[in-house]
């Protein structure tokens, strides 16, 4: 009589915890979004998870968004601490994310409590950034004389790029095009622009290179400048009093 007792006692505490399993709440992803939908390097965006509730009603307490092996941010909390309804949904924001890079960035789960879900392993945000570097063939010249500027740009996340050349002082291009686009670029790409720059005033020329670069989407955007001075190595040289010197001497007058 003992063991029927027994077995019956085990199977209601079995079916008990039945019961209790299948009153649990259960919370899962549905959809998730940034905004906006690219971003640059080091700025602010948000993304926004719905979380739907299948099982019982529930409390929610907080999400943990976690990017994927880049690790291009830091695990980002949102919290919660409100109760989901069974069979409905709540939009829950992750605001304040910025990527240290740039490039087409991923996820890898939501921790919802301590249940992961991975809804958010398909989705992807264009990250954006330009960097821009000079190369001068020489660093002097003379009046007159000529040199050649190449601007670098290489490209983070995909982008469309436009070079500019603008001249600060004493800087001359003839009819050369100040600026060229390209489009199309991807994350890692590089390309580059050359100029013949020539000196026309009495001082240093001064000039620089701006790479305006617009997302893929065109939503976000970046600029990024390098600048060069070339030193004159014959102009005059202002000395006290107002007069200027060549930049070469010529004979003493007699006495």
């Amino acid at each position: 009589m003992k063991k029927i007792y027994l077995v019956i006692g085990i199977a209601i505490m079995v079916l008990i915890n039945l019961i209790i399993i299948n009153a649990l709440a259960s919370f899962s992803v549905t959809s998730f979004d940034c905004d906006p939908s690219e971003s640059a390097v080091n700025e602010a965006f948000s993304c926004t998870a719905t979380v739907y509730n299948s099982g019982d009603n529930g409390s929610l307490n907080n999400l943990i968004l976690s990017p994927d092996s880049g690790n291009w941010f830091t695990n980002k909390t949102a919290y919660y601490g409100s109760s989901i309804s069974s069979g409905q949904s709540q939009s829950i924001t992750f605001t304040g994310l910025k990527s240290t890079s740039g490039g087409n960035k991923g996820f890898s789960r939501i921790m919802l409590d301590s249940v992961a879900d991975t809804y958010v392993a398909d989705t992807t945000i264009n990250i954006i950034d330009v960097l821009t570097t000079l190369d001068n063939s020489a660093s002097s010249v003379a009046m007159g004389g000529s040199l050649t500027s190449t601007a670098t740009v290489r490209a983070g996340g995909d982008i469309d790029v436009t070079l500019t050349f603008v001249n600060t002082s004493n800087c001359h291009i003839g009819n050369q095009n100040t600026s060229q686009a390209f489009t199309g670029l991807h994350d890692g790409n590089e390309i580059s622009k050359a100029w013949t720059v020539t000196q026309t005033g009495t001082g240093n020329c001064v000039f620089s290179v701006s790479a305006s670069a617009t997302g893929a989407g065109s939503v976000a955007s970046k600029i990024s400048t390098a600048s060069s001075t070339i030193t004159c190595s014959n102009c005059p040289v202002t000395v006290s009093g107002g007069s200027s010197s060549g930049g070469s001497s010529g004979g003493g007058g007699g006495g």
